[in-house]
């Protein structure tokens, strides 16, 4: 009689509690809102251009295979693709409270960005100071820092919506983690529209934001992933 007592009273404190779902559906439910995020935030680009609000590379082919410039070209996309894959392997560690976050692992994530502003530096050394300015502001300078921050908007929203679910002993790091991400893919969407091929031009401002969208995240996270 007092263990089905028991019985009754646990079942009765406990039908109102709602249990989050396995930790191991995370990884499906974080993938497909983040994948959905980024085709959505390519195809909004996509029809951009058709309205030309947004212009497409029209030799993005043409120059991406040139045996001088095509390796240069390619680094405004590798790297920030580089950034994604190493900082999703960081990203479970930060999830969960009992899961130990790895620094170092994040700093290597954050060495392909680190990268970027090297490539800014080797570009000037190699220039005139008077070529400078030029070098640095582009034709594009306006677009490129409200773009790319811009389009990782939706992606860092979808991510924080996933990581919502979770329980993350440092949120902001979380977040800053997830617009590191955000940041990466909306540069590397950006790249196709853009035609400043000089590593002074994008080693200087893709760093800068991507490094924006880590900082919206840091907040974002500080705010939607405390619990």
């Amino acid at each position: 009689m007092v263990m089905t007592d028991l019985n009754d009273t646990i079942a009765l404190l406990s039908k109102d509690v709602h249990m989050s779902g396995p930790a191991k559906h995370f990884g499906w439910g974080y993938a497909i809102l983040t994948v959905a995020s980024i085709i959505i935030v390519a195809g909004l680009t996509i029809v951009a251009s058709m309205g030309n609000w947004l212009a497409f590379r029209p030799d993005y082919m043409q120059i991406i295979s040139d045996p001088d410039l095509g390796l240069t070209i390619a680094l405004k996309q590798l790297l920030p693709l580089l950034i994604t894959l190493l900082i999703l392997l960081d990203l479970r560690g930060a999830i969960y409270p009992e899961q130990t976050p790895s620094g170092w692992r994040f700093m290597v994530g954050l060495l392909p960005l680190l990268t970027l502003p090297v490539l800014f530096i080797m570009a000037l050394s190699h220039a005139d100071s008077h070529q400078w300015a030029d070098m640095i502001s582009g034709g594009s300078l306006l677009r490129c820092v409200i773009f790319i921050p811009s389009l990782a908007l939706l992606i860092l929203a979808a991510q924080i919506t996933a990581l919502s679910h979770t329980a993350p002993q440092y949120p902001a790091w979380l977040g800053c983690r997830a617009g590191l991400i955000a940041g990466a893919m909306a540069t590397v969407i950006y790249a196709f529209y853009c035609t400043e091929d000089s590593p002074a031009f994008f080693g200087l401002w893709y760093a800068f934001g991507i490094t924006v969208t880590a900082g919206i995240g840091a907040v974002s996270g500080r705010i939607f992933l405390r619990w």
